[in-house]
């Protein structure tokens, strides 16, 4: 979703987004991939974060659910290394989880294995 004033009036401005078959992801310990890996890249600087959507497979059927599932970014360019950023919504009974975004980068949805607040140990 992007609002009116992210990008300047007098602008054109091209996204491309692409699902990724494949390739060498690298995700925090703990977790599982749950999304597509999307690229996502602009031509031109956005003034405000854009609302992104993101198709996952968990059936959420309370709300807590949702606390086991968070976004995790990577930049373009290899390694794909994931991690985890704060912030999204995960709304039950909606496949989709939502995230304000102002960085362009390979976008993901994890699920944890640890209880939420639990931190890993090595």
């Amino acid at each position: 979703h992007v609002e009116q004033g992210t990008i300047p009036y007098s602008s054109t401005c091209q996204v491309a987004i692409k699902a990724l078959v494949g390739g060498e992801f690298l995700f925090p310990l703990n977790t599982e991939l749950v999304s597509g890996v999307y690229a996502i890249s602009v031509s031109e600087t956005f003034l405000k974060p854009i609302k992104l959507s993101v198709q996952h497979c968990v059936v959420l059927k309370h709300k807590q659910q949702a606390e086991y599932l968070s976004f995790a970014k990577s930049p373009l360019g290899p390694p794909h290394e994931f991690e985890v950023i704060e912030g999204g919504q995960f709304p039950t009974k909606d496949r989709h989880g939502f995230i304000m975004s102002d960085s362009f980068c390979l976008i993901a949805i994890l699920k944890s294995w640890l209880f939420p607040g639990e931190v890993n140990v090595p």
